[in-house]
């Protein structure tokens, strides 16, 4: 499947995936470079677990066209808009985090999944998906503190994707992408140099390549 996940600090959010994707029936690997964060407006982005068929790939274009069309600001609004137009029969390997700011700048991360397919909020300042979630969440639960800086979270977030490559070796791994978002200013997205570098840093890298 795969491992997505969202945290928040006190300098914005980080957010993160894997880039490994398998076939939903066969179990075979289908890619190790699959985009899973899609960034809908400069405060929004949803992240995708499991692997996303191609009409929903490119439906991410149309939302972002109809989210500009409509001036549509936060992603409150921008995650009950996906929830109403979101088909769960058709994708039901796949869940997703709709995470970011509102225009008030307070932050939110929500998740929609089978069954029901609606939206929920984390009760918590982090949110995860796909296989590895549990071994993402343990690490989030230990390592996790309110006053966190980007910087920090972005270790934590290392570390917890590391956490769920060692627990899910087939189904987690591949191209690691790795953004932070800054409540005025927008996305900034790592390149994977800086990703490999992080991991080399925290002496990561025989997980994260």
């Amino acid at each position: 499947m795969t491992t997505i996940a969202a945290v928040t600090t006190k300098e914005g959010m980080v957010l993160i995936a894997d880039g490994r994707a398998l076939d939903a029936e066969s179990r075979e690997l289908v890619a190790d470079d699959q985009v899973k964060i899609f960034e809908i407006s400069p405060q929004c982005v949803l992240m995708s677990a499991g692997h996303m068929p191609r009409e929903l790939e490119n439906g991410m274009s149309e939302l972002v066209s109809i989210v500009g069309q409509k001036g549509v600001r936060g992603v409150t609004p921008i995650a009950r808009m996906f929830g109403r137009s979101f088909d769960g029969n058709e994708y039901q390997s796949m869940e997703f985090i709709v995470a970011g700011y509102d225009a008030d700048q307070s932050p939110h991360i929500y998740r929609i999944a089978k069954p029901d397919w609606a939206i929920q909020e984390y009760k918590t300042p982090y949110g995860q998906g796909g296989s590895g979630r549990k071994s993402v969440l343990n690490t989030f639960e230990q390592g996790y503190r309110s006053n966190m800086t980007l910087s920090e979270g972005n270790v934590l977030a290392v570390d917890a994707m590391k956490e769920a490559c060692k627990a899910s070796p087939d189904s987690v791994g591949g191209k690691i992408r790795l953004w932070n978002m800054d409540p005025s200013l927008g996305v900034t997205k790592f390149r994977p140099a800086d990703v490999r570098k992080l991991a080399l840093k925290m002496k990561l890298i025989r997980f994260l390549v």
